[in-house]
């Protein structure tokens, strides 16, 4: 039987992803549906690439938007956009969202002002919630019968 010190002692599950494009759309959706901003050191503590711990640059969240994977694919870039908004706030939010976000948002996705961007990533997230409030209730449902 294992004391409680040796169980501290154990490495926390770890879970690995092939490359980088398959890490950063799960880091997005982990930030959107815990609501929770993760530290660097947290996200390498969770997950590995390849077997290597995640760099520094990929578990940055407001590095993500520099890749086209994310912001080529508008319900990744509303997403950050909340997260970084509402979620995960910090200084250097600004000089993405100027570099980066809002140049993807105007050409690619017609959202030609950081108002049009936040509205729409506003609106994603009361869908979101809505879409949760809706199962939660069904399942309430489920076990009642």
């Amino acid at each position: 039987m294992k004391t409680k010190t040796e169980e501290k002692k154990q490495a926390p599950v770890v879970k690995d992803f092939g490359s980088p494009a398959e890490f950063r759309p799960f880091f997005i959706d982990l930030v959107w549906e815990s609501g929770k901003a993760f530290a660097k050191k947290e996200v390498k503590a969770m997950f590995t690439i390849g077997g290597k711990p995640v760099g520094d640059s990929t578990s940055d969240f407001f590095d993500l938007p520099k890749h086209k994977m994310v912001s080529g694919n508008k319900e990744l870039l509303l997403k950050w956009a909340f997260c970084a908004t509402q979620i995960d706030v910090r200084p250097r939010n600004t000089h993405v969202f100027a570099d980066y976000v809002l140049p993807a948002a105007k050409a690619v996705h017609k959202l030609d002002t950081k108002e049009k961007l936040l509205k729409a990533a506003d609106e994603l997230r009361t869908e979101y919630l809505l879409g949760l409030k809706k199962i939660i209730k069904a399942q309430k449902v489920k076990r009642a019968a």
